[in-house]
């Protein structure tokens, strides 16, 4: 495999205060993506982030989309992840493919720790939607039972998220993606 440098210059207004976890997302991306081979970065291997040179969107650009067609390949999973704070839950393969490559491991970790929430606890079935306006990067989050009444609802006043919307359930403990049902 060739050689390819990634420069990341933090200081401008495309990241936030604390760019660590930003960062390490894009890092994660292009690794995941470098492991399956998939395309690199660029034709000349080399991609420099700087306020003059490159936006954050560029960057982005650099590592896998995400898609619908994406999620909609998992079907069932033979693996299954524990969360990290809420050690009675489990994710799916889909799931975990959805954290990486969407950068959602914020969305994953919300509907955990919801699970602490009476009015969500108490639901057996949970049907988690996030909907994103990609224009204004907000979005709206909402869990039903299923039959449309709905547990919980907030709004999301910043997310990076790429798709303009993804849904998520859950059962006996698992967070998974309604095709691996």
């Amino acid at each position: 495999m060739g050689k390819f440098t990634v420069t990341i210059d933090t200081d401008n207004a495309a990241f936030a205060d604390d760019p660590g976890h930003e960062v390490g997302s894009i890092l994660r991306r292009i690794a995941d993506n470098t492991e399956r081979g998939m395309p690199r970065p660029s034709a000349t291997k080399t991609a420099t982030r700087s306020a003059s040179t490159a936006s954050r969107k560029e960057i982005e650009d650099m590592t896998t989309k995400l898609t619908h067609a994406d999620l909609r390949q998992f079907t069932g999973t033979g693996q299954w992840f524990r969360h990290s704070l809420m050690r009675t839950m489990t994710y799916t393969e889909g799931v975990q493919y959805l954290a990486e490559t969407g950068g959602a491991y914020w969305l994953v970790d919300k509907v955990a720790t919801l699970q602490l929430e009476p009015k969500v606890r108490t639901e057996e079935f949970q049907s988690w939607k996030l909907k994103v306006n990609l224009e204004k990067t907000t979005a709206a989050l909402t869990c039903d039972d299923g039959n449309g009444n709905i547990v919980h609802s907030e709004t999301i006043d910043f997310t990076d998220f790429p798709l303009d919307e993804v849904e998520l359930w859950v059962e006996g403990n698992v967070i998974l993606l309604p095709s691996e049902h």
